[in-house]
């Protein structure tokens, strides 16, 4: 043990072990251990101590933690006022830690989570948070506690980890707008933002080339032609359309002549008089 314990300090706030199954419906089990932190920044560790020890509220833990100092306030086999919840309190020990979170103090909160398992088995741990809603207990990590109570490395932690929704969005934001080198232009730059749009349009024209070029082909394509030869679709269709106007022109030209005949003959006669004149 690396770390001085106190265990001349004794909270008023706690239910002792036979009470337990009377006060929280179940009896006093050590299934887990919670961690705290005491909130406020800067608060000294006697303080803190001499509060938990007489408040009215009525709150406590079983044990205080800083770099290198543990005070036992309430005996583990009773049910500190920690957690919350009846469960909490009647299944888990309760720490409270330094809301610093030093590297000091990790290695002192460790080192007790080590001792405690050592005694009442390979206890996980829980935040506060997981009883209650509350912001408790703050910056502590616990994967990294668990990882130095069992004298493993702890995992190093990148910025992906760390960084919240409004820092990957402003992340995003700036990759967008940031500015890189073209290659075979002379100082020249672009966003990525840029970059996509160009490659858009650049794809929108390439697609449209693309189905010109294989319409072309298609019109261009020799035909088999009944009684031999071949022919192609573009070939085929510039006949039809010449066939057309001369049919409509040779259909024209009949319709003017049988309206000639008709005048000349007599069959047709027209009213050119003028009606409605004074």
């Amino acid at each position: 043990m690396t770390y001085t314990l106190e265990t001349q300090y004794t909270s008023k706030n706690f239910t002792p072990a036979a009470q337990v199954p009377a006060i929280f419906g179940m009896p006093r089990t050590i299934t887990g251990i919670t961690i705290h932190h005491w909130g406020g920044l800067g608060q000294l560790f006697e303080t803190v101590r001499q509060w938990l020890c007489t408040n009215n509220v009525p709150t406590s833990a079983h044990y205080i933690v800083q770099a290198g100092l543990v005070s036992c306030i309430v005996a583990p086999e009773n049910a500190a006022w920690h957690a919350g919840t009846a469960r909490g309190n009647a299944t888990t020990i309760g720490i409270e830690c330094r809301p610093e979170a030093t590297d000091e103090d990790y290695a002192t909160v460790a080192e007790l989570i080590r001792d405690l398992r050592a005694t009442y088995g390979d206890l996980p741990l829980f935040k506060h948070s997981d009883w209650i809603p509350t912001a408790c207990p703050g910056v502590w990590d616990l994967p990294r506690l668990d990882a130095l109570a069992r004298n493993q490395p702890p995992t190093e932690k990148d910025w992906f980890d760390m960084a919240n929704l409004d820092d990957l969005k402003q992340a995003i934001r700036e990759t967008d707008n940031e500015k890189f080198s073209r290659q075979g232009s002379v100082g020249g730059q672009m966003s990525k933002q840029d970059f996509f749009a160009w490659f858009d349009a650049t794809m929108a024209s390439a697609v449209r080339q693309a189905a010109s070029a294989a319409a072309q082909a298609v019109l261009n394509t020799p035909i088999p032609r009944i009684g031999g030869g071949t022919i192609t679709l573009a070939t085929m269709a510039a006949y039809s359309d010449a066939n057309r106007e001369a049919g409509q022109q040779v259909q024209t030209s009949l319709v003017e002549q049988a309206v000639k005949a008709a005048l000349t003959d007599g069959t047709v006669k027209v009213d050119v008089s003028v009606t409605g004149g004074k």
